[in-house]
C-alpha cells in the first residue's frame, strides 16, 4: 500500500524512525561483544531511515496543512523491498554528518570532479551494495569462492563505533527536520520526544578525532 492519508503516513513515518532508533540502541549495546551483528543492525537502521525519507517527502506538506487528502509515495511502491535503494537514500541524507566525521578541517581537496546526478546516485548505490554485503556477513556463516569461511565473529569493524554515532546523528537530523519544517522551535515534534531521548545520548557519546568544528 503506497497511497494513504497524511495521518496514516505520519504513523508510518513515526514507526520507521522509532524502529531505526531502537536498532541503533541495540547496536550500541551489542558493539563491545558482537561488533559484526552490531554492524548489521546499523545497516538495517539506516535502511529504515531511508524509507522514512520517502514517506516524509511525500507527506510533510499534508502534515503542515492538516489536509486529509491521500498522498502517493511512489518510491515506496517502486523500491520498498530494495535494501540498496533504502540505504542509498539514507547515505545521501547523512552526507553532511559524514563530512564532519570523515574529512579533517585542514583537508586539502586538490582537484575536484563534477559528477552528474546519475553518477552521484550510482555512487550511493555502490556504498549501499557494500553495506548490504556487510550486513549479511554480520549475520551469516558463509563459504567464499576461494574456499575460506566468512564467520561473523571474525569480522573486524574498526570504524563501527563512529558509524553507530553517525546513524544516531542521522536519526536526530530526521527528527530535527520534521520540527523545522513544521515551524516548531524545538528539537523534535511532541510525538517524537521518546524516540529522540533514545538516540541523543548515543549521538553525543563520541566526537571525530579532530573534535568539533
Amino acid at each position: 500500500m503506497t497511497m494513504f492519508t497524511p495521518e496514516r503516513g505520519r504513523a508510518l513515518w513515526r514507526s520507521l524512525v522509532d524502529n531505526a532508533a531502537g536498532l541503533i540502541v541495540d547496536a550500541y549495546v551489542l558493539y563491545p561483544t558482537s561488533p559484526a551483528r552490531a554492524q548489521s543492525l546499523i545497516v538495517l537502521a539506516q535502511e529504515e531511515l531511508g524509507k522514512s525519507e520517502w514517506v516524509f517527502d511525500a507527506c510533510w506538506e499534508g502534515w503542515k496543512s492538516g489536509s486529509g487528502e491521500p498522498v502517493n509515495v511512489p518510491r515506496l511502491r517502486d523500491h520498498g523491498r530494495s535494501h540498496i535503494e533504502k540505504f542509498a537514500t539514507a547515505h545521501e541524507a547523512s552526507e553532511i554528518v559524514r563530512f564532519f566525521w570523515t574529512v579533517p578541517p585542514d583537508e586539502n581537496f586538490g582537484e575536484t570532479v563534477a559528477l552528474s546526478d546519475g553518477e552521484v546516485r550510482d555512487l550511493y548505490r555502490r556504498f549501499a551494495r557494500a553495506a548490504d554485503a556487510d550486513k549479511q556477513r554480520g549475520f551469516y556463516v558463509d563459504l567464499q569462492d576461494d574456499g575460506t569461511l566468512s564467520v561473523p565473529k571474525s569480522i573486524d569493524r574498526p570504524r563501527l563505533a563512529d558509524e553507530i554515532v553517525i546513524a544516531a546523528q542521522l536519526c536526530l537530523q530526521v527528527m530535527h527536520c520534521d520540527a523545522l519544517l513544521a515551524d516548531v522551535d524545538r528539537d523534535c515534534m511532541p510525538d517524537m520526544v521518546e524516540t529522540l531521548s533514545l538516540v541523543r545520548p548515543i549521538s553525543e557519546s563520541r566526537r571525530p578525532p579532530w573534535g568539533t568544528r
